[in-house]
């Protein structure tokens, strides 16, 4: 049964793919650079994401670093 599941909706999966390509086929033909386009916005968001993980870190390792400075003075008391 499960078998049986996997194996329609598979079939109704390619089915779907080749319906979408057919209708795309023609504008696949006018979207020239379009692939340099997506590869330069990810990189943008890429980038952003890298930005905001630095200044986190950056917070993170500054609260870490006041703590343990406060612990071991305390230690030291």
């Amino acid at each position: 049964m499960y078998n049986d599941y996997l194996t329609r909706l598979s079939a109704f999966a390619h089915s779907f793919t080749v319906a979408a390509a057919a209708k795309l086929g023609d504008r696949r033909d006018n979207d020239h650079g379009e692939g340099v386009i997506s590869t330069a916005i990810v990189v943008m968001i890429v980038a952003f994401l890298a930005a905001l993980m630095w200044v986190a870190f950056k917070r993170i390792w500054g609260n870490a670093e006041t703590n343990i400075d406060t612990s071991i003075t305390s230690v030291g008391k």
